[in-house]
């Protein structure tokens, strides 16, 4: 009988599963479980609250859950929490206290010896990574699904690659010199943050978010319905959609409406208002990612709006909930980026530069044009996505 491998799964952002963030990592730990890994899993207790939290199902699946509680307020406690993290890691950040917490627990209540391997997701998971590797030799696997560190974000969402201060210079030292394996979403970004980090090549590893496929419920009605889900305040801007919109929805004789689900700015809210005096833009509640699944079963096309970027390097998460129920996308995205290239290969169907009313407009008119005449183009999931495609190539780093 083959020995279960051991895995200590290291993701602030996981259970509870409350924003895009969790979601990818929740869905990688299915994908892990079903294969019969066995996994410690320590998270974080998050105290943003805009969306509402679920566990999806894996309570009774991991070994164990740790979820890892820290005062993020100014006093002496979180003062005295980062001094010790600097002492322990030679690094300190906002929030990096919580790696210090979170190793604390990890040495006073979890066997090391056992493990195969420790995954890292979304910082500061990555100071645990790094003293794991160095101090107990276990295999790391460190995931960078954002620009890192956090400051070094693209404009509009960062100022782009800056030099570090020196309570955190030696950062980036840790990323390139510390993990046996580093992964990556999309292709773009893995460039991106090799042009400032300067992996060892052999350690670099793209793997797409896994896609859990899905039935898409085929909708019998005679108003085209459009989702705007997630989050989509500053720096992404709506108002080019909803100014598009408005212009072609009188165009048809048929009823339409543009629902925002999710987050968007208050200003957004009350320009909606002002403009759109047929009121059939809708803005909604975010709800349970469960929840938003069902929700979307009853749209005809699903709508992503990405931030003005001089290239887009992100793999939005709702892309590939989109992707893997085959529902309809209309991607309002920086012309040269990831979902271009998704776009370009005819995994979505639509696709307009978001920094272009008119493109969108245009979109838009062939969206409204193809639903009329029952011909709306469904997305498609590329393999690579597949749960099958990304377990091999965890398989191949964990054994």
């Amino acid at each position: 009988m083959k020995v279960k491998k051991k895995i200590l799964f290291i993701a602030p952002a996981s259970i509870p599963c409350f924003g895009a963030e969790s979601i990818v990592n929740v869905k990688l730990l299915s994908v892990l479980v079903e294969a019969g890994y066995e996994i410690d899993l320590v998270s974080k207790k998050s105290k943003w609250q805009f969306y509402p939290t679920t566990n999806f199902g894996l309570d009774n699946k991991l070994k164990s859950i740790n979820i890892i509680e820290v005062n993020n307020k100014l006093n002496i406690d979180t003062i005295l929490s980062h001094i010790m993290c600097y002492l322990k890691f030679g690094i300190v950040y906002k929030g990096s206290h919580w790696a210090y917490q979170a190793l604390t627990f990890i040495n006073n209540n979890l066997n090391l010896k056992v493990y195969d391997a420790v995954i890292t997701k979304n910082y500061p998971s990555e100071l645990i990574g790094y003293w794991l590797k160095k101090n107990k030799g276990i295999k790391w696997i460190a995931t960078w699904n954002d620009p890192f560190p956090k400051d070094c974000y693209p404009v509009p969402y960062g100022s782009g690659f800056k030099k570090q201060p020196w309570y955190k210079r030696n950062i980036l030292e840790l990323m390139r010199d510390g993990p046996d394996y580093n992964v990556m979403p999309s292709e773009r970004l893995a460039k991106y943050i090799d042009s400032y980090i300067h992996f060892r090549k052999e350690t670099i590893k793209v793997i797409p978010h896994v896609a859990i496929l899905s039935l898409n419920k085929e909708l019998k009605s005679d108003k085209l319905r459009l989702l705007v889900s997630g989050t989509n305040n500053f720096p992404r801007n709506p108002k080019k959609l909803i100014d598009a919109y408005v212009r072609v929805a009188n165009k048809f004789k048929f009823d339409s409406e543009l629902v925002f689900l999710g987050v968007i700015d208050s200003d957004i809210e009350e320009y909606i208002s002002d403009v759109d005096k047929s009121q059939n833009i809708k803005v909604f509640p975010p709800v349970t990612y469960e929840e938003s699944l069902k929700v979307l079963d009853d749209y005809h096309v699903a709508v992503i709006i990405e931030a003005d970027c001089a290239e887009g390097i992100f793999l939005p998460t709702k892309v590939v909930d989109f992707m893997q129920c085959e529902k309809p996308v209309l991607s309002i995205s920086p012309k040269e980026g990831v979902l271009h290239d998704l776009y370009s290969k005819g995994n979505i169907g639509y696709f307009a530069d978001c920094t272009d009313e008119d493109a969108i407009y245009n979109e838009l008119i062939k969206i409204f044009s193809d639903f009329e005449n029952l011909k709306l183009v469904k997305s498609s999931i590329a393999h690579e996505f597949l749960p099958d495609a990304v377990l091999k190539k965890y398989i191949e780093m964990i054994e």
